[in-house]
C-alpha cells in the first residue's frame, strides 16, 4: 500500500453504481490509506450531507467524485444546487466529475462550470487518479 501524505483526508464518491463505488474507494485508499471515503448513490443524499454537517465542517469532504448519471438528483442538478448551498458550508470542497459520457456538450458544459476542477471519464486509472488529487 502507498502511505503517501494527501491533504484529502475526507473524499465523497457520488455514484449510483454501488460496484463503481466499491472498486473506485478502493483506488483512492490505494492512493492514501488514511483517506475517509463516504459514499453517496445520488446527489440529494451528498447535498442533504453537507447542508445537515455545516455546522461540522471536520466530517465535510475536501474532495468530491461526482457522477453526471444518476437517479434523483443528477450531477448537473447537485452543481445547480450546490452553487447555491455552498455560501452555508464553511468549507472550500474541490468537485471532479466522473463520468462515462465522453460527450462534447457534456466536457464544454462541465469546463464552463467554476465549481468543477476536472474532467474524468471512466474507467480511471490509478495514476490517472492520483494526478487529479495532486491538482487540487
Amino acid at each position: 500500500m502507498n502511505t503517501e501524505n494527501s491533504t484529502h483526508s475526507t473524499i465523497a464518491i457520488v455514484d449510483d453504481d454501488s460496484t463503481f463505488r466499491f472498486i473506485f474507494s478502493n483506488q483512492l485508499l490505494e492512493i492514501n490509506e488514511s483517506s475517509k471515503i463516504i459514499e453517496f448513490e445520488d446527489g440529494l443524499g451528498i447535498l442533504e450531507f453537507l447542508l445537515e454537517n455545516k455546522d461540522n465542517p471536520e466530517v465535510l469532504p475536501e474532495t468530491i467524485f461526482l457522477d453526471l448519471n444518476m437517479k434523483q438528483i443528477d450531477g448537473w442538478v447537485f452543481l445547480e444546487e450546490f452553487e447555491n448551498a455552498k455560501k452555508y458550508i464553511p468549507k472550500q470542497i474541490t468537485i471532479h466529475i466522473i463520468t462515462g459520457s465522453n460527450e462534447a456538450k457534456d466536457k464544454m458544459k462541465a469546463k464552463q462550470n467554476q465549481l468543477v476542477a476536472d474532467y474524468i471519464i471512466k474507467p480511471i486509472g490509478t495514476e490517472q487518479l492520483r494526478a487529479s488529487l495532486i491538482q487540487n
